[in-house]
Formats: C-alpha cells, sequence, structure tokens
C-alpha cells in the first residue's frame, strides 16, 4: 500500500497554530488520516472544483487537494466553517 505524502502551505499553518489545543489534536489526527487514504469518511468533493475536498471537523473545515499521480495531499485551508470557503 502506498502512502500519501502530506504537504500543509503556510497559511492553513499559522491558522493552524492559533487554534486551541483540543481543536488543533483533532484537526492533527485528521490530517495522518490522509497518509494512508486520501477520501476518509465524512470526506466532500467541491463542487466546481477539480480535486479539492473538504473534511469537517466540528465547526472547522480543512481544504485540500489530492494530486493521484504524485501520491500527494495538498493542504492549503484549515479554518473556521463560516470563512473556509471565503476564497473560492
Amino acid at each position: 500500500m502506498l502512502l500519501y505524502n502530506i504537504f500543509i502551505e503556510r497559511k492553513a499553518e499559522k491558522y493552524f497554530n492559533k487554534l486551541p489545543k483540543e481543536i488543533q489534536k483533532r484537526v492533527f489526527s485528521a490530517i495522518l488520516s490522509f497518509k494512508h487514504n486520501s477520501k476518509p469518511m465524512g470526506v466532500r468533493k467541491i463542487i466546481g472544483q477539480n480535486n479539492y475536498y473538504r473534511i469537517r471537523i466540528g465547526e472547522y473545515r480543512l481544504i485540500y487537494e489530492i494530486m493521484e499521480e504524485k501520491k500527494e495531499v495538498r493542504i492549503f485551508i484549515i479554518r473556521h466553517r463560516k470563512d473556509a470557503y471565503k476564497s473560492f
């Protein structure tokens, strides 16, 4: 079984570091789940975007891109749900 490489963009990392510790643990657990499965349970495709997906973590959203040919997951948004989709 091939593992996925996980990349977190700088903006997402900065926001992650500002989250409460309890939420950080939940988000980190979700990120680790991408290592073995790029589409774990609860993941939804973002309509109108080619390879973009989101996973719900309580009131927070983690938005990422899957590059199957490279076996990579690129996380570019970690935000509260009210702000997560503003960049689309």
